[in-house]
């Protein structure tokens, strides 16, 4: 091949490639999805798209099709944003902001991600260090000790858990944030789609919506009631079958979650470890492979889910007692295998035998 052909070559994927860098980089505009019928019955909308690494599913009842894309493609451009601010991936995102400031260095995020982090530090009180932000170092130790199909020694577990924890993370005046040990890091991804949720929920309630569900990667929200009165629907996820049929909720102007160990997971010399660490002791979690938490907020069923999974069934369930308007199903794994279901005293209130929407 001569050069001048070899350039032309070249020369496109090098456009292809700053292109996908510009994309992933801009903060999203007012972009219009399509907007379809959805079969739950007349004037129910639909809108399907990719965010936060994961499926988005919104479902609105509107007078109209205009105006239920109204709804939609709002509801969208909210989540989306938060994605761009919380991003750990995006390299203009306050989350990257953040990372990449040395100990002691004060950073200026956006009101939505001063939010997040503040309501993620009372989260890690609550739970007492069992939901924790700043856990990715051991995510990435884990990640590596896959890849050497090699357990990771007790002296490097506690080196990276010297820079793990919630309370070393300073929220100051004038939406600033400070880290205060060099070598921590980050990571939303445990809330930061919950309160997209609550935002996109919110969006669409200032703009006249009534009747909506939003659903992003199996965590959701719904607003309201159906259009003909009816409350709505949803399935809970139960991964080993311990139920005659699948379990159904009927719900309204409620937060639905689930977290569990049995989608994802380390293998490692053969054998399968939880990609849900506890920040505590820097291991994977073993005893508890599903929880399913309702709230008031994606936001709290969210972490709450996380937290639980990390805590255990007996002082999850204790923590969720504890709480107004939460209620939780937690499944448990005995040491022979065993799954065993536990159920806050109200869960069963939401339970019906009914069809999924």
């Amino acid at each position: 091949m001569n050069k001048k052909n070899y350039r032309l070559l070249i020369f496109p994927a090098i456009a292809l490639l700053i292109a996908a860098v510009f994309a992933l980089t801009q903060r999203p505009a007012d972009q219009h999805v399509r907007v379809i019928p959805d079969g739950r019955g007349s004037g129910c909308f639909s809108m399907h798209f990719e965010t936060m690494g994961t499926d988005a599913h919104l479902v609105v009842y509107a007078s109209t099709q205009e105006e239920a894309g109204h709804y939609l493609n709002s509801a969208r451009n909210t989540v989306q944003n938060i994605a761009f601010l919380m991003s750990f991936y995006n390299p203009q995102s306050d989350i990257t902001a953040l990372n990449e400031a040395g100990a002691g260095e004060n950073v200026e995020v956006s009101e939505k991600t001063y939010q997040v982090v503040s309501s993620a530090k009372q989260f890690f009180e609550l739970t007492h260090g069992a939901f924790d932000i700043t856990y990715t170092p051991l995510k990435e130790i884990w990640r590596q000790a896959q890849k050497n199909d090699r357990l990771p020694s007790d002296s490097a577990l506690q080196d990276v858990l010297a820079r793990i924890g919630s309370g070393k993370i300073e929220l100051l005046e004038n939406n600033r944030v400070r880290l205060k040990r060099e070598g921590m890091s980050l990571d939303l991804g445990g809330i930061a789609k919950g309160f997209a949720i609550d935002q996109a929920i919110e969006e669409m309630k200032k703009l006249g919506c009534r009747s909506a569900l939003v659903d992003i990667g199996g965590d959701m929200v719904v607003l309201g009631r159906k259009e003909n009165g009816e409350k709505w629907r949803v399935q809970v996820r139960d991964p080993f079958g311990k139920f005659n049929g699948p379990v159904m909720l009927s719900v309204e102007d409620t937060a639905v979650a689930t977290s569990g160990d049995y989608a994802r997971y380390y293998t490692i010399a053969d054998k399968r470890f939880s990609h849900i660490i506890d920040p505590r002791s820097g291991r994977p979690v073993k005893n508890v492979p599903s929880v399913t938490i309702i709230a008031p907020t994606a936001l709290e069923a969210d972490a709450l889910a996380t937290a639980v999974s990390v805590m255990g069934a007996r002082r999850g369930m204790e923590l969720i007692d504890s709480l107004e308007g939460v209620e939780s199903m937690i499944m448990e794994r005995t040491d022979d295998g065993e799954i065993i279901t536990y159920s806050s005293d109200e869960f069963s209130e939401y339970e019906i035998s009914e069809q999924v929407d």
